[in-house]
């Protein structure tokens, strides 16, 4: 989990913040502090406390945007071969930035830089 700590110095942060994520066993939604660095998102219960996980983006990973009645702002990440994670970003503004961040993560994992050229799409 050295990945997820403030002092891993090769590792630049992309984006951080708060996603309610969707427990693996216990289907409840939690508030999570989030860390994208690199190719790992690390979540945790707040900015000081310990990590409680790690998501690590393959290649072959996806970010799948899911709709749901009673929550807005919903998306699934897809990890080949690990499981899906379900977050949910606060805002429309925050789930366009962790969408965005995480799917030029996995491009870079597939030799590509940034560039989205995966159908960006209006709206």
């Amino acid at each position: 989990l050295e990945a997820c700590h403030a002092n891993a110095p090769k590792m630049s942060v992309v984006i951080q913040g708060y996603l309610t994520k969707e427990g693996a066993k216990v289907k409840s939604w939690r508030k999570r502090w989030c860390v994208l660095r690199d190719d790992t998102i690390c979540y945790s219960k707040n900015q000081t406390s310990g990590e409680l996980g790690v998501i690590k983006l393959e290649a072959k990973s996806e970010v799948v945007p899911i709709q749901k009645k009673s929550r807005k702002n919903v998306f699934e990440v897809k990890t080949p071969g690990s499981r899906s994670y379900y977050l949910q970003a606060e805002n429309d503004e925050e789930y366009a930035s962790w969408t965005k961040a995480i799917k030029e993560a996995i491009a870079t994992k597939n030799g590509g830089g940034g560039g989205g050229a995966a159908g960006g799409g209006g709206g």
